[in-house]
């Protein structure tokens, strides 16, 4: 599994993206049970995790990083508000309309 990581990060290196959408189901992370939405678009700059603090054995990772060990990930601010702006053209519009909701 780290060999796969490994290459992954090299191929998304390589291919240098404007950002990547990921999708995850960790809304835990961020809400509790008073309010949970269906979906959330994060807007950040940066964000730090530490993933390792709850791990499946507490301190251990195949990484052999600390549990209190940060990550940092960019974020893309503009690429996530670009995201949430995006409308789907109603059924049969016509293209002058379908043109207009995609800029």
């Amino acid at each position: 599994m780290v060999k796969a990581f490994r290459v992954m990060k090299q191929e998304i290196n390589a291919f240098n993206p404007d950002f990547i959408l990921m999708f995850g189901g960790d809304q835990y992370e961020n809400f509790k049970e008073d309010i949970i939405p269906p979906f959330c678009v994060l807007a950040y700059d940066e964000f730090v995790s530490y993933p390792f603090k709850k791990g499946f054995v507490p301190g251990r990772n195949v990484w052999g990083e600390a549990a209190d060990h940060p990550i940092k990930m960019r974020g893309n601010p503009q690429a996530a508000k670009w995201l949430t702006r995006r409308r789907h053209p109603p059924r049969g519009a016509s293209r002058s309309v379908r043109s207009s909701l995609a800029s």
